[in-house]
């Protein structure tokens, strides 16, 4: 444990802020990937959060959460709010 940690309780994680599925067709590449795949890469980035960021859907937040169990990583929802200016997202 970190100096750091001892004195104050923080810790440096390591989290992908901003992960797309098929759920938001437009912004994924690869259709066919699934839950298993994304919490695979997660682990194999040793990250410690996710955050499924589709747009105006929560379809495989549930999905990935499930899968995501088995490990020490978290899923986090965003919600992308629909602006005519900017993209605002709320991590939940």
């Amino acid at each position: 444990m970190s100096e750091i940690e001892k004195n104050y309780g923080l810790a440096w994680k390591k989290i992908d802020l901003h992960i797309h599925t098929p759920a938001s067709l437009e912004d994924l590449i690869d259709k066919s990937i699934n839950p298993e795949q994304i919490v695979d890469k997660a682990k194999e980035l040793d990250l410690d959060a996710i955050c499924i960021s589709d747009h105006n859907t929560g379809l495989w937040v549930d999905k990935i959460k499930e899968v995501a169990q088995s490990t020490n990583i978290t899923v986090f929802p965003v919600w992308r709010l629909p602006c005519k200016v900017a993209r605002p997202m709320c991590i939940s």
